[in-house]
């Protein structure tokens, strides 16, 4: 009785590890699998769930990297300023339209603060940026759109027209600002002639 017990028991648990390790490797996102048969009907259903699983898995993650690949091809290739700010202000990223606007090169400004970058701490006519666009980073709902003095690298100062949506976390608590602008600079010249 023990000989068949230890028989029974080994023919049971080899299969089973067999799933056991199976599972293991599509955890870690190991999906380029064999089929897995075991001595049992219902291990064979499980590995085969397990295998129509890793389809599902396998076309939801190339629907995103084509999701993204088109989403990253729109903003990069749009021609407005995209940037994206964290709640000190510091510009986490930086489309290529607006590198070539404000002239700076993405490794130059990812990581420093807009103000003295691509915001000045004053206009032209002395206005105190500070204060505003630390408004801005504590309420953006407050600036969902305005328009502000910005300034290029090379010091030319230039009208730019923001749209700013909040990003928030899962936990609604607010962790960055996306801003989308266009230069007005022109349309404010001929308001002001």
């Amino acid at each position: 009785a023990v000989l068949v017990a230890m028989l029974s028991r080994r023919k049971v648990l080899k299969p089973l590890a067999a799933l056991a390790a199976y599972t293991r490797r599509v955890a870690r996102g190991d999906y380029d699998l064999s089929p897995l048969s075991g001595s049992y009907p219902e291990i064979d259903v499980l590995a085969q769930d397990f295998t129509t699983m890793i389809d599902t898995v396998r076309s939801r993650e190339a629907a995103l990297r084509e999701s993204e690949a088109k989403y990253r091809e729109l903003v990069e290739n749009a021609n407005s300023i995209i940037l994206r700010l964290d709640t000190a202000g510091n510009i986490l990223f930086f489309n290529e339209f607006a590198q070539s606007f404000f002239g700076y090169a993405e490794e130059e400004i990812l990581g420093r603060n807009l103000l003295g970058t691509i915001v000045p701490e004053q206009n032209s006519s002395g206005r105190n940026h500070v204060e505003m666009i630390g408004d801005l980073l504590r309420q953006p709902h407050r600036y969902v759109v305005h328009t502000i003095e910005n300034m290029r690298r090379n010091g030319e100062r230039v009208w730019i027209s923001w749209t700013n949506r909040p990003i928030d976390d899962a936990e609604g608590h607010l962790i960055g600002i996306l801003c989308i602008g266009n230069d007005v600079t022109q349309n404010k010249q001929e308001e002001e002639a």
